[in-house]
């Protein structure tokens, strides 16, 4: 593995964050693992340690945002050539870490993020079921959004693929990698608050190539989501804001 960080933003993630850190250590063991531990009042950053990743503690709880461009900063001055990033509540497959490192590694594109919405295709040229590369159990296992979400997903979906003239299947992936170009980029400015269709926009007006791939995601093994039914018309309407701004934003390539 070529100089490969996986950073893990977690926020009282303590009853997950040392399974997906075992298990990324399993499906990656050349990589490092970075758990920015967001502020946390449990012992996430203790369970992540005795599970054997690096921890990067933040003073208090600054947002998703601020946690992932934390671990950007980490890798870029430590000179990692690639980065992945993942959550820590169990709901992404590490088996799944190195689909997205391989166009990376092959020169094909500065960032590239797991779809939860695009089906692969095989070798003849026929759609693959995404199920079928999965066990019974995470089958069972797997994450389907609510009505809302979906509305919320396909609207930014269709104001993405407009804005960014491509296809986007999946605005809000949390599962993503980079390469160098994208990670300097990035650790200079990072969106603070729920900062995925934003980036996208920063992505395309700086001139990365990003390209997204097949993934699935799984309901979370522990901890709460920060989007609730209360939150959500606010959530919408400020990354709305953020996306239709972030258009018209200078962005230093």
């Amino acid at each position: 593995m070529d100089k490969v960080l996986v950073i893990i933003p977690a926020y009282n993630e303590k009853k997950s964050i040392g399974g997906v850190v075992r298990d990324i250590r399993a499906s990656l063991p050349g990589a490092d693992v970075l758990v920015v531990n967001d502020g946390s009042t449990d012992d996430t950053s203790g369970e992540a340690r005795q599970s054997g990743a690096m921890v990067l503690d933040l003073p208090c709880n600054m947002g998703l945002g601020v946690a992932v461009q934390s671990g950007l900063i980490f890798a870029q001055d430590r000179g990692y050539r690639f980065v992945a990033r993942m959550d820590g509540d169990g709901q992404h497959r590490p088996t799944e870490l190195r689909a997205l490192l391989t166009p990376l590694e092959k020169g094909e594109a500065d960032m590239v993020i797991g779809s939860r919405f695009l089906k692969a295709v095989s070798t003849s040229g026929g759609p693959i079921r995404k199920q079928e590369g999965l066990s019974s159990s995470a089958r069972l296992n797997e994450y389907k959004p609510s009505l809302a979400r979906r509305i919320g997903i396909g609207l930014f979906s269709g104001l993405l693929s407009i804005l960014l003239g491509a296809r986007v299947t999946d605005p809000n992936s949390g599962l993503h990698a980079m390469n160098h170009k994208s990670i300097s980029f990035f650790a200079e400015e990072y969106p603070p608050d729920y900062p995925e269709v934003e980036v996208r926009v920063m992505a395309h007006k700086a001139g990365l190539v990003v390209r997204e791939i097949p993934s699935t995601m799984l309901h979370r093994t522990g901890g709460v989501s920060s989007i609730t039914s209360l939150n959500s018309v606010y959530i919408v309407l400020e990354m709305l804001t953020s996306t239709i701004v972030g258009m018209f934003r200078r962005v230093e390539r």
